[in-house]
């Protein structure tokens, strides 16, 4: 409810607004749109105004080395060695700048928040950028409050010196360790609930087709067959010069191994009984590269010729 008075510069303050009245006081009232009565009446060529823009909310942005020019921006670089492995490959190791202590950690957050009004999400986020920064550049980090501490190791491995190191090549991959104080929270805190076993990952054969005749469970001799697999997890390779081979297991109990091979997407394989096979094959069986490792699985439906 508006008061009103005789001088007021609101064209809806008038005589002819059926929101405007006097009260019991006798003094001007006017209704406003909130309250009980209001009706919705304007002036002849009255234009409302546009309401006040709301302000924009601004996220402080954070102090990090990046945009603040009061902090040292250059970053070192990260230090290895080569080492020349069994198999005659060079592999990298990481060397230590030093130990970054809590009290520094504290500190350097501390310096890159500045001026910013300090607060769960920007202490964290600053304080995880203080790590991975310290870590890019090869120190350690000690554990934090000896709760837990980082580092950041390397372990490429090339066929020889000449090569230029970038973060894929030397194969990066964040590490943390226990402070005493985190080893005790973590061993006396931990319970364990068993899921049950599971076996290593390996081929897992849903179907043999031939594709000379489109039949299933069926080969022809010096024709190929289409190996199905089912495996929905683990990196599969068919590699031939790390192993990857198909083989065929006759009624003799004698096994031959394909002559040709070709690979279908990632889970077909289509691989070539070898010519004057005859008989039945008892069992089929497929060798590749799981997760890096050579396994085997096999099919033992029989195939008929």
């Amino acid at each position: 409810m508006k008061s009103l008075f005789w001088d007021s510069p609101d064209p809806l303050d008038c005589f002819d607004n059926p929101n405007c009245f006097f009260d019991s006081d006798g003094l001007g009232k006017r209704r406003e749109a909130h309250d009980p009565g209001y009706v919705v009446w304007f002036p002849p060529g009255y234009v409302p105004p546009k309401p006040a823009p709301k302000p924009k909310r601004h996220t402080p942005r954070l102090s990090h080395p990046l945009n603040n020019p009061t902090i040292n921006t250059t970053m070192l670089p990260y230090q290895f060695i080569t080492r020349t492995g069994t198999q005659n490959q060079v592999t990298t190791a990481r060397i230590s700048r030093g130990t970054k202590t809590t009290a520094e950690v504290h500190a350097e957050v501390t310096l890159r928040l500045g001026a910013t009004a300090p607060t769960v999400p920007n202490v964290i986020q600053t304080f995880l950028e203080v790590v991975l920064d310290w870590q890019t550049e090869g120190w350690t980090i000690e554990p934090i409050n000896d709760l837990l501490g980082f580092f950041l190791p390397c372990g490429g491995s090339f066929p020889d010196t000449d090569f230029q190191p970038n973060f894929d090549n030397m194969n990066h991959g964040p590490a943390c360790n226990f402070g005493d104080a985190g080893r005790i929270r973590v061993a006396s805190g931990i319970t364990y609930d068993g899921q049950g076993h599971q076996g290593r990952i390996k081929p897992e054969i849903i179907r043999v087709m031939d594709n000379w005749t489109g039949q299933v469970d069926h080969y022809t001799a010096a024709k190929s067959v289409c190996i199905e697999l089912g495996n929905k997890k683990g990196k599969r390779e068919f590699d031939r010069l790390q192993g990857s081979k198909v083989e065929f297991r006759k009624a003799d109990g004698t096994l031959v191994e394909a002559t040709d091979y070709s690979v279908v997407g990632s889970n077909k394989i289509n691989a070539q009984v070898p010519a004057g096979t005859t008989g039945n094959i008892t069992e089929t069986i497929v060798t590749m590269l799981i997760n890096g490792a050579l396994r085997s699985g096999s099919y033992t439906t029989i195939l008929l010729p």
